[in-house]
């Protein structure tokens, strides 16, 4: 199994910062790593929220048909930068910064159960 995704990522909504970020995150060995290795959160999360779930999905679709529809993450990214300046809202730096945090903050709150 690759340590990184191979395969791309369907343009949607006129998002390529977006796109950017999620690709970043899916060519960066440790965060493939930890999605794959997460199979017992994946077999008993309910949130449709959850970021780790959706990178896996994401990642599996890729690996299966060898392109994927990253449409959950530009929603998740026009839910969070509302009130963000034009320039942050553009930015994957900013999009990869606030979807890290998020993934930390998921695997602190699971840690708290």
């Amino acid at each position: 199994m690759p340590k990184h995704i191979d395969g791309g990522l369907t343009n949607t909504r006129n998002a390529p910062h977006v796109l950017a970020a999620v690709q970043a995150l899916l060519h960066c060995s440790a965060m493939v790593d930890f999605i794959l290795d997460d199979l017992e959160h994946r077999e008993s999360c309910k949130s449709l929220l959850c970021m780790c779930c959706a990178l896996f999905k994401l990642y599996d679709e890729i690996e299966k048909r060898g392109i994927g529809n990253p449409t959950t993450f530009v929603h998740k990214w026009n839910d969070v930068s509302k009130m963000m300046s034009a320039a942050d809202r553009s930015s994957p730096l900013k999009v990869l910064e606030i979807f890290i945090d998020k993934l930390r903050f998921e695997q602190v709150d699971r840690n708290d159960e």
